[in-house]
């Protein structure tokens, strides 16, 4: 999201949190426990990051944002005509074995 000055201010200084500054549309491949602030963000964000993160990284990666089972349980209506899901959520539905949300 975008962050006012003060909010990275405070993240920073504060948290001595890191904030990205580049819009990377969420294919950001997290080195360390990162924290994936996505409030109201569209599908193939959440995808991004999935992707981005696919293997060993799974484990550092926490999405503070919508919920990952709604997508993956309405897939089958954003099937294309040949039956496969649209790759903007293939990412998610392919994730929610290994996911653990709280609502």
């Amino acid at each position: 999201p975008v962050l006012s000055d003060l909010e990275k201010e405070i993240l920073q200084h504060e948290y001595k949190w890191t904030v990205s500054v580049k819009n990377k549309q969420c294919k950001h491949a997290a080195g360390s426990p990162t924290l994936f602030f996505m409030p109201h963000c569209a599908r193939g964000m959440y995808n991004n990051v999935l992707w981005a993160n696919w293997g060993a990284r799974m484990d550092r990666i926490m999405i503070l944002g919508n919920s990952l089972s709604e997508y993956s349980e309405k897939a089958h209506l954003l099937q294309s005509k040949d039956g496969k899901v649209l790759a903007e959520i293939a990412s998610i539905v392919q994730v929610m074995p290994f996911c653990q949300e709280i609502k």
